[in-house]
């Protein structure tokens, strides 16, 4: 009997914890302004080279709008396809997918990184912006899972 309420227990914790009922921590945030970026600026300016060896900047490729996903769980430095499947909903509305997990490019970003072993920043961020660079949306805690919800948001 005492190992049936034990196990009960480690059932009941795994799934409140493990399988995201407690999401505070993670929940995709909505905000104006983080660190050195606001709504309504434009994007700070950077040089990157994707995985494949393209170059790429806060307005090229050039796109209807650009978003950018900074997260430390992704490869240092990455533009629309290399990041798999889920990009091609940006690729589609005519947009670019760029970022990754450069350190130089997530402190730029605002984002803090708060281990090197593993390697992990203190957030992940999506920040939206149109055309010309300028910030439409930030999002905290954000991975690409919330990208179509995002876009549609936004009426992108």
């Amino acid at each position: 009997m005492k190992y049936k309420i034990v196990f009960l227990i480690s059932i009941c914790f795994f799934y409140i914890n493990g399988c995201g009922l407690n999401t505070s921590k993670h929940k995709l945030e909505r905000i104006k302004e983080f660190g050195p970026l606001k709504v309504g600026d434009k994007i700070p300016g950077f040089n990157g080279l994707s995985k494949k060896g393209i170059d790429f900047t806060p307005a090229s490729p050039h796109g209807k709008f650009h978003v950018f996903f900074i997260n430390s769980k992704l490869e240092p430095s990455l533009l629309n396809k290399e990041f798999g499947p889920k990009s091609q909903i940006v690729i589609n509305k005519g947009g670019h997918l760029k970022g990754g997990s450069d350190g130089k490019l997530a402190k730029l970003f605002g984002v803090r990184l708060i281990s090197t072993s593993p390697w992990e920043f203190d957030t992940s961020l999506i920040v939206v912006a149109d055309a010309e660079t300028k910030i439409i949306a930030i999002y905290k805690n954000a991975s690409l899972n919330y990208l179509n919800n995002i876009l549609k948001e936004l009426k992108l």
